[in-house]
């Protein structure tokens, strides 16, 4: 079981490199010494994050509510180290070496479930709630370990490492060179979650691959449009026939139904985060969760593989009603005006996408 100040140390020697070739090998280096668990977690650390992308599991934490925070902690003056540095991380990195925080090394696992504390901490207070566990796991880190840790709950943890350039670095982290890059691209396209893949990759030293498949509630990487100059051009392009329809002006969208029962019988793996998804936060379509009202399943995600459910209820519900009860559908999200029957433009049905007020705009 590694610690974390471990992990920091890598994010340091990724972050002082320049090539992206570097940078791979260094980090397939680290996760060569990792359980499939540790590789995981760390794979999503690395973006900085807990979870993928498409499950709700941002900090909601700035760094103006740090900043106020260490101001009434310690005596120093926060905000003009903060423009000396110019880093949220270095800042809070000379802050604790002057305070002289050794750190009581706390290991991976409990950084993972510290981050999850504060990412389900919501409500009255939440401000409040957040800054105590954030204050009392800072005391036990040493400075190098609090730099990292407060630019991944701020949201800048600037290591210039994507999930693309981790399907590199699992290939290196198992066959020392890029030759599985290209099936890794492939899982990665039927199943966008960078902590899975990372996790089978070595689970099972990149053998066995080809058997993950698309799953309802896991978001497929979207095919962007690839122009063409000419109808030759595409028909060279296809060696049967294709359909063509027009383009419609909205949001592209994948829905996906399950039966969770369904699912649990194909014994579908279980992820690291899903047992951290907070039901009452992110509602009761969550990919593993438990809702006592119904075993079915719906969500909604952009190409950029971000969830947006609860913004269109009514898609949600028709899909509800169709009758397969497990599906993932491609499509485009237009609004219509049923007074003047016809499409609304794409600016009129971008005003749906938000967090607040959607009754408003239905």
């Amino acid at each position: 079981m590694h610690k974390y100040t471990e992990l920091c140390a890598l994010f340091e020697k990724v972050e002082s490199l320049q090539s992206r070739t570097e940078m791979s090998l260094e980090v397939a280096k680290f996760l060569k010494k990792c359980s499939s668990e540790e590789v995981e977690i760390i794979s999503y650390m690395i973006l900085g994050r807990v979870a993928p992308m498409f499950v709700k599991s941002e900090f909601n934490y700035s760094e103006r509510s740090l900043i106020n925070l260490l101001t009434k902690y310690t005596s120093l003056d926060i905000n003009s180290l903060r423009k000396e540095s110019g880093d949220i991380g270095d800042t809070v990195h000379t802050v604790f070496k002057k305070i002289g925080n050794k750190g009581k090394s706390l290991d991976i696992f409990q950084i993972y479930e510290i981050f999850w504390d504060i990412i389900n901490t919501s409500g009255t207070g939440s401000i409040l709630k957040k800054n105590n566990i954030i204050l009392g796991c800072i005391k036990n880190l040493d400075p190098l370990e609090s730099k990292y840790f407060v630019r991944t709950i701020c949201g800048d943890l600037r290591l210039g490492l994507n999930a693309k350039t981790l399907l590199e670095v699992f290939s290196f982290t198992v066959v020392g060179d890029k030759s599985l890059k290209e099936i890794l691209q492939h899982s990665y396209g039927v199943s966008a979650d960078i902590g899975f893949i990372g996790s089978r990759v070595v689970k099972s030293q990149g053998l066995n691959l080809d058997d993950i498949q698309a799953l309802p509630g896991i978001p497929i990487l979207s095919r962007l449009v690839q122009r063409v100059g000419s109808f030759d051009e595409i028909e060279s392009r296809f060696s049967r026939k294709v359909y063509v329809q027009p383009k419609f002006d909205g949001l592209r969208c994948q829905i996906h139904k399950w039966n969770e029962q369904e699912l649990e019988s194909l014994g579908v793996d279980q992820r690291m985060w899903s047992k951290y998804v907070d039901e009452q936060k992110v509602g009761t379509n969550s990919l593993f969760g438990t809702d006592t009202k119904s075993t079915t399943k719906v969500k909604l995600f952009t190409r950029n593989l971000e969830d947006v459910t609860e913004m269109f209820p009514e898609i949600v519900e028709y899909a509800r009603d169709l009758s397969p009860s497990s599906f993932i559908m491609d499509s485009e999200i237009v609004g219509w005006d049923y007074k003047n029957n016809r499409f609304l433009s794409y600016q009129e049905t971008m005003q749906r996408r938000r967090k607040y007020s959607i009754e408003s705009k239905r």
